[in-house]
């Protein structure tokens, strides 16, 4: 995956969205994200890395102790993108 292309940076972005509302209370462990998610999309753990602290720094995705978790601002973000998808 390339993240110099915008429209593989927000796949990724919404991906690691999705992934954490479906884990619902975030991690279940610090680093679960970076092995499921590298292995699924085929990214890198920099480019996973890159992405997350773009949505840390948006306050899309909080830090409970050591592990990831999607903030509410995440949440609607991600409901946002996935009702545009579908018209």
């Amino acid at each position: 995956m390339d993240l110099k292309d915008a429209a593989s940076a927000d796949e990724l972005r919404l991906a690691i969205l999705q992934s954490l509302q479906e884990l619902k209370n975030g991690e279940p462990e610090p680093g679960a994200l970076d092995t499921m998610l590298c292995k699924s999309l085929d990214v890198t753990e920099g480019d996973l890395k890159t992405v997350l602290k773009w949505l840390r720094n948006r306050k899309l995705v909080g830090v409970v102790g050591e592990r990831n978790v999607i903030t509410d601002a995440g949440a609607a973000y991600l409901a946002e993108h996935q009702s545009a998808a579908k018209v």
